[in-house]
């Protein structure tokens, strides 16, 4: 049993012609969205001239922006993974609008642990071990470093003061190194080999540039790991290096613990996240790169100081195939990225928005997991501009769609204050600029006539918003689909009496056009059975 397009069709293009990006490929379409204050939404079908087809989703945050950074994650470290979703029904619980959510450092699947540093709220809540990572001054914008930050104690033993350098802050506790944890690690901290924990009570946070006080609690020595809670602090030790540096530390002794930072620019900042490999400097490639294709996430920053929050879908054949790391670092460099940084890929890469006027976020992608995965810590853009309540935008969705001549679309109008907050609206009167092509009812439903392209447009109460769509007669490839299970069908094993339902999509320039059954000619050529409209 096979389905015939059977009408006689015209070669009319459905789209705009593809655009060619010097030394990257063909941008078959770039369709782009304000988010909120110089924060727009880039959503791309690419197909790169050396890695195929590429769907791209990426934020451009400009100086001076109103919408704010920061990182985000889960109540501990160790097992405290979320997902995007997660993340952002607790931003919103704390009165957070996010703007944009994506996933952030590399991190261990076995503890949940982020590999490089992490501040939030301007409070230090893990050491780097040496990685780079991206800093976000309170001011806005964004710089990449590598530099380290460290804690020391200070205590005054016998008539001498003492400085004792921490090695790690919230990191699993290896031979030659101390470390310092708190209650942003776990319940405890997690060790399971003989060694000596000091119990400090303390008063305050570790913050950036800033020393806090206490005392000494208790010495414990042992195997077992020592509990961490609130209002405390435990340094340990498991060999004969470090536990060095904590002799002569006794219950009742005072201490002091500062936050240093080689690089003072951590200083102005309340926010920073771990990163993985360094793509660009100074607008030139870095050598070396590993190869390989896939899903990737990563920062870049434009000479003007605009931030690109970049993510390519992946390891998904005939949708997306993903980048190497020095693709990555070419396609960045011809967004105008001059510095750049390679974040956590694979299964990991998501992008989430919060179209104006949608009170949730929208994953934009598709991640290669099949699923949301869980990860360390993201990367927010959140709208913490006042709420004025009346509308003043609107916006259509979806913009840029092509149907099939005959084919049916329902538009959604949303309605925003000036600081792209949801804000309610009277109902919409709709409109077409070209009827020919396409008309509107009045519950904004499109209704495909003849190729060309329309704006359709909505209003209420004096404010206009609008969207582009294209209307085609001819496809470039047309495949069939069970509609039960989703696959594509190229033959057919029925039994007499049983019903199959079949749906036909169509590409053309690579992207999907919307179509109904209505669109097409269905026909069943033999005498096995037959296929209804």
């Amino acid at each position: 049993m096979c389905a015939a397009l059977c009408a006689a069709l015209l070669a009319v293009p459905a789209a705009a012609a593809p655009v060619t990006v010097a030394g990257v490929g063909t941008l078959h379409r770039a369709d782009r969205l304000t988010l909120a204050d110089r924060t727009v939404l880039t959503q791309t079908t690419l197909t790169h001239g050396a890695a195929g087809r590429q769907e791209e989703r990426y934020i451009e945050w400009g100086p001076g922006s109103a919408v704010t950074a920061m990182t985000a994650g889960g109540d501990t470290l160790y097992g405290g993974a979320l997902t995007l979703n997660d993340v952002s029904r607790r931003l919103t619980a704390r009165g957070v609008e996010p703007v944009a959510v994506l996933n952030a450092d590399v991190f261990s699947a076995e503890t949940g642990l982020p590999a490089g540093l992490l501040i939030t709220e301007g409070v230090l809540r893990a050491t780097d071990g040496g990685r780079t990572a991206v800093g976000f001054p309170r001011a806005g914008g964004a710089f990449l470093f590598k530099s380290p930050v460290y804690v020391n104690l200070t205590a005054r033993v016998g008539s001498n003061d003492r400085t004792i350098t921490i090695d790690d802050v919230n990191r699993p506790r290896t031979q030659d190194r101390l470390a310092l944890y708190t209650p942003d690690f776990a319940a405890t901290t997690r060790t399971d080999t003989a060694g000596v924990h000091v119990v400090l009570a303390v008063t305050g946070d570790l913050t950036v540039g800033g020393t806090l006080t206490g005392t000494v609690k208790e010495v414990l020595s042992g195997t077992a790991p020592a509990a961490l809670r609130a209002g405390e602090m435990v340094l340990s030790a498991d060999n004969r290096g470090p536990l060095l540096r904590l002799e002569g530390l006794a219950p009742g002794m005072a201490v002091g613990l500062t936050v240093r930072c080689a690089d003072t620019r951590l200083l102005s900042c309340d926010y920073a996240v771990g990163a993985n490999q360094r793509l660009l400097t100074n607008g030139q490639a870095a050598s070396g790169l590993e190869a390989g294709a896939a899903p990737r996430t990563a920062v870049g920053l434009k000479a003007d100081g605009t931030c690109v929050f970049y993510t390519v879908d992946g390891r998904q054949e005939g949708y997306s195939l993903g980048l190497s790391l020095t693709e990555l670092a070419g396609r960045l460099l011809s967004l105008g990225c001059v510095d750049a940084v390679n974040l956590d890929g694979g299964g990991s890469t998501i992008l989430g928005a919060r179209y104006p006027g949608q009170s949730e976020l929208t994953v934009t992608g598709r991640p290669s997991d099949g699923a949301q995965r869980r990860v360390a810590d993201f990367i927010v853009l959140a709208n913490q501009t006042p709420v004025q309540g009346l509308a003043e935008r609107v916006f259509v969705y979806p913009n840029g769609a092509a149907l099939l001549q005959n084919a049916r679309l329902a538009f959604e109008g949303y309605a925003t204050d000036g600081n792209y907050h949801p804000a309610p609206a009277p109902a919409f009167t709709w409109w077409s600029d070209n009827n020919a092509v396409g008309t509107l009812d009045a519950g904004g439903t499109f209704t495909a006539h003849a190729p060309g392209e329309a704006s359709v447009a909505a209003t209420a109460g004096g404010v206009s918003g609008g969207a582009v769509v294209r209307v085609v007669d001819t496809l470039d490839s047309l495949a069939l689909l069970n509609e039960q299970t989703g696959q594509t069908v190229t033959a057919l094993a029925v039994m007499p009496g049983e019903t199959v339902r079949l749906t036909a999509v169509g590409l053309v320039d690579t992207l999907p056009v919307v179509s109904q059954d209505n669109c097409f000619v269905w026909d069943a050529v033999g005498h096995v059975g037959a296929v209804d409209a």
